[in-house]
């Protein structure tokens, strides 16, 4: 089962999937995700599994070696996988093995930049970078809808009857997505130690906050699941809204204008 990339339950079923389901949860984690890219080393070039580059820029690459092997990883992958992460310049080397590692192996990686995984360690692994991007992202989207779902702060005197009823409609169907959103705010700044420093360990307490206090309540089981409906609904909500407003610039909105309406528009937000 896949949320937004992330594998969360069934392990890949040959070689090809493995590269693929981690450049996909690479590419869900907010890095720029390759699989088979020729990179260049201190001598030659050499074609690696999945090849990522973190968005931020203070990270270097990261390599990653998929064995999807009957027998566990000797000890001389590891040190070849060394070398061409070495060589290359990468920060971070993951070796992703179906069927785990040999002890020489283990002790190999275990004062290296490379680190060893089951897939079940990888997905544990990566999963708070994962929350990070996707609590990011809805926080995006937060910003986006809770402009749209405010009547003073988008041009409705410009969309004509038709389009102001449809709104209304709008803002009253997704009243519960913008208050869970802005809930997700409250606690992301709530997590932060200095106002003007959002790190990512903030942001992944905040969501863990935030999961444990509204899983219950939407029926959901994970952090995956939480965030993917979050994703999925925000999506949505915003493509519906765009189509209302399509072709108008948002920012016209006179308060003189937007006003004559808003009473009306509210009654949305605010039902009896």
């Amino acid at each position: 089962m896949v949320f937004q990339g992330l594998p969360v339950s069934d392990p890949p079923e040959n070689w090809k999937e493995m590269e693929r389901s981690v450049a996909q949860i690479l590419t869900a984690s907010g890095m720029d995700a390759e699989v088979q890219k020729t990179i260049a080393l201190a001598r030659g070039t050499v074609t690696v599994d999945v090849f990522a580059q973190p968005k931020k820029s203070l990270y270097g690459p990261i390599i990653c070696e998929c064995k999807y092997w009957n027998t566990a990883v000797p000890q001389e992958k590891v040190f070849a996988f060394s070398r061409v992460v070495g060589d290359s310049g990468a920060s971070l080397g993951l070796l992703i093995s179906r069927f785990g590692f040999q002890e020489g192996a283990i002790n190999a990686a275990r004062y290296s930049n490379i680190k060893l995984f089951s897939w079940p360690e990888f997905i544990e692994y990566i999963k708070p970078f994962w929350l990070c991007e996707t609590t990011r992202r809805c926080l995006g989207f937060g910003r986006v809808l809770l402009k749209y779902s405010d009547p003073l702060d988008v041009p409705t005197h410009l969309i004509g009857d038709q389009g102001r009823a449809e709104y209304k409609k709008l803002i009253s169907k997704y009243r519960g997505l913008v208050q869970l959103l802005s809930s997700l705010s409250i606690e992301v700044i709530s997590q932060v130690e200095y106002p003007a420093m959002l790190r990512d360990g903030d942001i992944v307490r905040a969501a863990d906050a935030f999961v444990n206090h509204y899983a219950d309540m939407l029926q959901v089981r994970t952090a995956d699941q939480l965030f993917t409906f979050l994703v999925d609904a925000c999506e949505q909500a915003i493509n519906e809204f765009e189509n209302v407003f399509n072709g108008f610039d948002l920012d016209d909105t006179p308060y003189e204008e937007v006003a004559k309406y808003a009473d009306d528009l509210i009654e949305a937000l605010f039902p009896e």
